[in-house]
């Protein structure tokens, strides 16, 4: 049998973290192994592509050898390389969906210990994933079809003004925008469009502060 250790002394009001810097080291210190299968479940949900992105890295190779060897012309080669772009772009289209599947499962447990409750992890996870997938799953693939879309952008016309504009807005509005979402869906039980809207609303509101 297990021996349970002991306070040296009575809990008091006093012991409960008082900011959010050592809640956070306090949660770390008494479910670091709760967050390390957390861990181990993102990365299980991130597996496909990782894979993904090891053969998409192996082919570009590929294809560089090939033209460097005289395999293929270099007119060839930049057109299978951008080939391979569009597919690899096309894939995520499915696995991002995927991933934020992982996330609503994760991000439930994660709430739960940050609300200092008892965590029955399987329980937490499945009905993370029962009360949100569909919207997380939107999430990922709106997410997913954006990107795409610029890459796809950017693998005919290359990097000019547009695209760089098209960087930005993606990365300083809709990602941001993204990250609300996520954290609203887990908090409020609306439709995809309705925590859309209302992540738009608070990250334009309070635009400096978030």
């Amino acid at each position: 049998m297990a021996k349970r250790k002991i306070a040296e002394s009575d809990f008091l009001e006093s012991s409960l973290p008082q900011t959010r810097r050592s809640q956070f080291f306090d949660i770390l210190k008494n479910n670091l192994w709760i967050i390390f299968r957390l861990g181990l479940i993102l990365l299980l949900f991130f597996l496909p592509l990782i894979i993904k992105s090891y053969f998409v890295d192996f082919l570009n190779v590929a294809t560089i050898k090939a033209v460097k060897d005289g395999l293929l012309l270099e007119e060839e080669g930049n057109f299978w390389t951008r080939i391979i772009f569009i597919i690899a772009n096309g894939i995520d289209l499915i696995l991002y969906p995927l991933i934020f599947i992982g996330i609503a499962g994760v991000l439930r447990v994660l709430r739960q210990l940050v609300h200092s409750e008892g965590v029955m992890f399987s329980y937490l996870f499945k009905k993370g994933i029962k009360d949100n997938f569909k919207q997380y799953m939107l999430i990922g693939l709106f997410a997913s079809i954006l990107k795409f879309a610029i890459n796809l952008f950017t693998a005919f016309y290359g990097f000019n003004n547009l695209t760089v504009s098209l960087l930005v807005i993606f990365m300083t509005i809709f990602v941001p925008i993204f990250v609300i979402c996520v954290y609203y869906g887990l908090i409020y039980q609306n439709s995809f469009l309705i925590t859309f809207r209302n992540s738009f609303f608070i990250y334009f509101k309070s635009f400096l502060p978030t």
